[in-house]
């Protein structure tokens, strides 16, 4: 089982909107992480970020109840979807970053924003062909197909980002909206 501390410690801070960026274990994940680790902002190279997927935060606090849910929407191999973050991280294996949106930045209308287009876009295919085209050039975002970063590209910067270049998750931070990420989960660590 892997340590949860870091994740319950940050939990109650957690807001929507916020970005989650993941470096997963797998052969794919690797070989992303390979391709685009070039493309990282000078703090994620130094404090050995690496990722291959972007996810964005989702809080309900209406709907939450006691168990107090967090979730996570996504663009994964069955489409943009909504995922409690908890379920995820138990099937995980790697580590996971918590990006929260800078105070002047991470507005109530802000917020809003990004949560009218997460929903509008939830059950999108995934753009498998885009995933496959970023090995040898850098895809244009469109709305048909997504896949993870570019999703969130489109939720924080809006509709108006379409035609342009899509970011892949090491891209995410250089939109220059988020605080210092903390590492809230590390299936690596086994606690210690």
């Amino acid at each position: 089982m892997s340590d949860m501390k870091s994740y319950e410690q940050y939990r109650p801070e957690f807001k929507f909107g916020d970005l989650l960026q993941w470096s997963g274990a797998s052969l794919l994940s690797e070989g992303i992480k390979l391709k685009t680790e070039n493309d990282r902002p000078e703090y994620e190279k130094q404090h050995s970020i690496n990722v291959n997927h972007s996810s964005l935060l989702i809080r309900f606090p209406l709907y939450e109840g006691p168990e107090d849910r967090v979730w996570t929407t996504e663009a994964v191999g069955s489409g943009t979807a909504l995922h409690l973050l908890s379920v995820v991280i138990q099937n995980y294996s790697g580590k996971l970053w918590w990006y929260p949106l800078k105070d002047d930045v991470g507005t109530d209308d802000y917020r809003k924003e990004i949560g009218i287009l997460a929903f509008k876009y939830i059950g999108i295919p995934y753009a498998y062909d885009l995933l496959i085209e970023q090995l040898v050039k850098s895809p244009i975002l469109g709305t048909k197909r997504l896949f993870c970063s570019e999703y969130c590209q489109l939720c924080y910067k809006g509709e108006g980002e379409i035609g342009r270049i899509a970011l892949n998750p090491n891209q995410m931070p250089t939109l220059g909206i988020f605080k210092e990420p903390k590492l809230i989960f590390d299936s690596t660590s086994n606690g210690q």
